[in-house]
């Protein structure tokens, strides 16, 4: 397990709002957080972890019993009931489940426990300060994460409901301080939700970011390496000691860990790297340095590089300059070559996953393969026209109706353009033509004069 510096604000208990990307670990957190022996390994700068039992309140796998999945979920927002009240019935469940003046099992169905829930307020609140008053007494804390809520419905105004009311209840337990709830939204969410309701200011100065900078993904890169099993791991220790002239790392007992003044290095970190794949980038500095190259192309068009990406093209770079390189006087281990093919992996998989989460992207986005980018706004437009001559609905219309439509479909093409900037499908450049990064335009065949070229 790897942390970067910026997730440990996220990890705290009273960090009540977590934003980010595809990729930057909001679904990995939540299991973690669950999983005691991996909270244990959080070490000194968590130590109120070790007195905190987690429990979660939404996710993308279902557990009926603790939370309604979507389709129980729409049928109680149908029924009349608000967001709002089922959060508090979730959420009376995980934290009150021995005091229950609101007489309901864990098992019965939701319509009765959320009902039980709006008749009986003030049994709630009863049952809520005893659970308060219970982890107080015994010195320990309750933390209820939810994760996935762009999965609880496939329109935006109900998402938006459904997260704005989940904030709502973070802040309603705000006071309690041995009860917690954090909440990993999407950014996309984060931005619809967060300024819609009363005191939404109290809960954003909570907010943590999880972001990834060049040295928490070249830090993770390595502490993937320096654990590899058998002689490879020792190998690639000696390596990096050899690289840096110093102690690089140090035996945690079951794993190696990255000495902190070299993990926040990026001087060191850059020679680290160097030893893998050399300075160079092609047969001259010009073409670009490695260390830097790699994670300017995998990054998205709002400047994030997710470490699945880094991950995947170090792998493909590797299997590719054994497979090609083997023989040739090249004295590195990553050749530059396979590190540009590396990135089309990467870009693919990116693209995969991005359907995930987007599904209505990939039928879109797909219209510009072929086309060579930056293009005036215009000739995108009739790319897209020319490809879905319905206009943006005939585009997403075998999108599955669970997932959520592009935010600004209602506005035409101009709209979809911009829902494509703001996920960083696209980019927009000074002089206003559209462009799209690297880790995008190879998995969509696009072309770019210059560019890593798409697979032939």
């Amino acid at each position: 397990m790897y942390t970067p510096q910026s997730h440990h604000r996220a990890l705290r208990l009273d960090a009540s709002l977590v934003v980010g990307g595809r990729g930057t670990g909001k679904t990995f957190w939540t299991s973690a957080l669950r999983d005691e022996s991996l909270r244990s390994r959080l070490g000194t700068a968590h130590q109120e972890l070790d007195v905190t039992d987690v429990r979660v309140g939404h996710a993308e796998q279902s557990d009926i019993d603790a939370y309604p999945d979507p389709g129980t979920l729409a049928h109680l927002l149908d029924e009349g009931f608000s967001p709002y009240e089922v959060w508090r019935a979730v959420v009376h469940g995980l934290v009150a489940p021995g005091s229950n003046r609101l007489e309901y099992s864990r098992e019965d169905p939701w319509p009765l426990k959320v009902a039980r829930v709006r008749s009986a307020p003030e049994d709630l609140a009863r049952d809520i300060e005893s659970a308060q008053k219970a982890q107080a007494a015994a010195g320990r804390h309750v933390l209820l994460v939810f994760d996935a809520l762009d999965r609880t419905s496939s329109t935006w105004d109900r998402a938006d409901e459904i997260a704005r009311d989940l904030l709502r209840t973070a802040l309603w337990f705000r006071p309690f301080r041995n009860l917690h709830i954090k909440v990993f939204l999407r950014e996309d969410q984060y931005q619809r939700a967060i300024h819609d309701f009363a005191d939404a200011s109290k809960l954003k100065a909570t907010e943590a970011k999880l972001a990834w900078r060049r040295e928490d993904l070249h830090g993770l890169l390595w502490q993937r390496l320096i654990n590899t099993p058998r002689d490879s791991g020792s190998l690639l220790r000696e390596l990096g000691m050899r690289a840096v002239d110093r102690e690089v790392f140090y035996d945690a007992g079951s794993v190696w860990q990255l000495n902190d003044s070299v993990r926040s290095s990026d001087a060191q970190l850059r020679k680290l790297f160097a030893a893998l794949a050399g300075s160079k980038m092609g047969t001259d500095h010009r073409r670009g340095n490695p260390y830097t190259w790699v994670i300017s192309h995998l990054a998205d068009g709002n400047g994030d590089t997710s470490p699945r990406s880094l991950l995947t093209a170090m792998r493909s770079a590797a299997e590719d300059s054994a497979q090609r390189y083997a023989d040739n006087p090249f004295p590195y281990a990553l050749h530059y070559e396979s590190i540009k093919r590396g990135i089309g992996d990467a870009s693919r998989g990116r693209v995969n996953e991005l359907s995930e989460d987007y599904p209505w992207v990939n039928p879109v986005a797909r219209s510009l393969s072929g086309s060579t980018v930056p293009l005036d706004e215009s000739a995108v437009i009739d790319v897209f026209s020319a490809r879905h001559p319905n206009g943006p609905v005939d585009a997403v219309r075998e999108v599955p109706h669970s997932s959520l439509p592009p935010e600004h479909v209602d506005e035409g093409w101009p709209g979809i353009i911009q829902d494509l900037l703001k996920i960083g499908v696209l980019t927009r450049r000074t002089d206003d033509r559209i462009d799209m990064p690297d880790l995008y335009r190879i998995g969509y065949e696009v072309k770019r004069k210059g560019g890593v070229a798409p697979p032939q």
